[in-house]
């Protein structure tokens, strides 16, 4: 049984138009007098008691060489210089920001990236906001599971800056996941996809081609996967693992999951999409059935479970991981899948038929020119060169494990061991 959990889904929008509203600067609100001290300038990192940062045999000077002890105050002032954070987020947001960024910069990558941020001129407005998810406790430790975070680049602020929201559940997640997962997903949305956004716009690259090029998304999860590395998080990420793996079948995987990714495409998709995308559509109703034939799966397990403990007195307390696991599934993110199976389904029939038409037509045409883009192909360039340092940052590590369950409890292997025993064992407990 997979753990269902989607804790890296960040997706890109369609913008609603939205006032100016009260917007504030991050340096107005995190610089006030007496913050300076804050920035602790010998390189230090401030957390409220009892707030550690988590480390794992992974961890490498990645995550703090020597320069940068002195480099860091000037960057951070320089980042904090060129974001807005909205008034009206939660009181705790200002703090939970600077924090996330401070973590960043911790980073090879992180610092390499806020650099470019910063001497490309680069800027965007932050803040927290109510996102597809929800708060679930997997073995005993609040975690996020949904949309973590998203940007926007149509222009929510006066002078059409990208705006990066972060969902608001992670101010009230437990702070271990809350500090390393903000500073994966502030990396991922402001340097991978704002930053992007702003160099495309630079290159006079379309911005809805750029929606459409599947290496947007790579190049932000690549950016997101080394600040985490790089900070000593576990490696719990499957979808890190799968890429790693095999790009190609990510990036297949990943179109069914999300209408925003449906649509993506790679840089030899893009001249002829139309196959592509009709065959993802036939893929998508496949992907359907499979959930349902998933959702009987795990409520087999839940008889089998209460049949375990009820008729064989094993105790309850050693299938509490397992039982948490089908809970989730079951009540959240099932229910979440299913939605959103249907929602590729539609905005790829919807993308097929208006490619069907005149202006479709012509989007066909402009999508075969940039195909072969200067701009594109630095973009895989630079996809490359990440991947690459990933790999080598991860080398000789296996996936792990954020939340481990107590050494006690049976996992999925175990749960089918023992029912095959009692199967094998007293085949009238199962009507046989």
């Amino acid at each position: 049984m997979p753990r269902s959990l989607r804790h890296a889904v960040c997706v890109i929008l369609p913008l609603l138009a939205a006032g100016p509203a009260a917007a504030t600067s991050v340096e107005a609100d995190l610089l006030t007098p007496g913050a300076v001290d804050a920035l602790d300038f010998d390189g230090g990192l401030r957390r409220p008691p009892g707030v550690e940062v988590p480390t794992s045999p992974g961890q490498t000077e990645s995550a703090r060489p020597a320069s940068a002890v002195t480099e860091e105050p000037r960057l951070l002032r320089a980042l904090l210089s060129r974001v807005t954070l909205y008034r009206n987020s939660d009181p705790r947001a200002a703090a939970a920001l600077q924090e996330a960024l401070r973590d960043i910069l911790r980073t090879r990558t992180g610092r390499q990236a806020a650099e470019d941020f910063v001497d490309e001129g680069a800027s965007c407005d932050i803040r927290f906001d109510k996102l597809d998810g929800s708060l679930i406790t997997v073995n005993g430790v609040r975690v996020v599971s949904g949309v973590l975070g998203e940007t926007r680049s149509n222009g929510r602020s006066l002078d059409g800056r990208s705006v990066v929201a972060l969902n608001s559940l992670f101010l009230d997640a437990d702070p271990p996941f809350a500090a390393q997962n903000m500073a994966e997903t502030i990396a991922h949305e402001m340097f991978g996809h704002a930053l992007e956004h702003q160099r495309a716009a630079r290159d006079n690259f379309p911005a809805w081609m750029l929606n459409l090029y599947r290496g947007d998304e790579a190049n932000a999860r690549l950016i997101g996967w080394l600040v985490l590395s790089e900070l000593g998080a576990p490696l719990s990420d499957g979808d890190m693992w799968s890429y790693l793996q095999d790009p190609e079948r990510f990036h297949d995987r990943s179109a069914l999951i999300d209408p925003y990714y449906a649509q993506s495409l790679s840089p030899a998709e893009m001249g002829d999409p139309l196959p592509v995308l009709r065959s993802r559509l036939e893929e998508t109703r496949r992907r359907r059935e499979r959930l349902d034939d998933e959702a009987v799966k795990m409520r087999k397990w839940r008889i089998i479970i209460e049949h375990l403990t009820a008729g064989h007195g094993m105790e309850r307390r050693r299938f509490a991981s397992i039982s948490e696991d089908i809970e989730n599934f079951l009540e959240r993110e099932l229910p979440r899948l299913m939605t959103y199976s249907h929602k590729v389904e539609d905005s790829l029939q919807n993308r097929i038929d208006f490619l069907d038409t005149e202006p479709g037509l012509e989007q066909l045409w402009q999508l075969s020119q940039s195909s072969r883009s200067e701009y594109l192909r630095s973009c895989e360039e630079r996809i490359s060169r990440y991947r690459a340092r990933l790999g080598m940052q991860t080398q000789g590590r296996k996936p792990e494990t954020r939340t481990p369950p107590p050494p006690d409890q049976i996992d999925e292997d175990g749960l089918e061991t023992l029912y095959q025993d009692d199967l094998r064992d007293n085949p009238r407990h199962w009507g046989r």
